[in-house]
């Protein structure tokens, strides 16, 4: 559960970067130049985590709060 946990915020800050590069003139193209060069998603096939699936999972649970 740790590691799952673990992923979910290292994505979200990795999310929150990627977009706020998207507002400099050239942030993206530094920022997918950077993520190729510490080798992008492969780390998450070494952990078995099927991201669609998780994704699948966050988004349902987050559906059923309703506060």
């Amino acid at each position: 559960m740790r590691l799952v946990a673990a992923d979910l915020v290292k994505n979200a800050a990795v999310y929150g970067c990627q977009e706020g590069l998207k507002i400099i003139p050239g942030g993206t193209l530094v920022y997918k130049t950077v993520s190729r060069s510490f080798g992008g998603e492969k780390k998450f096939e070494s952990h078995g985590v099927d991201m669609k699936a998780l994704q699948a999972r966050v988004a349902k649970l987050a559906g059923g709060r309703s506060h």
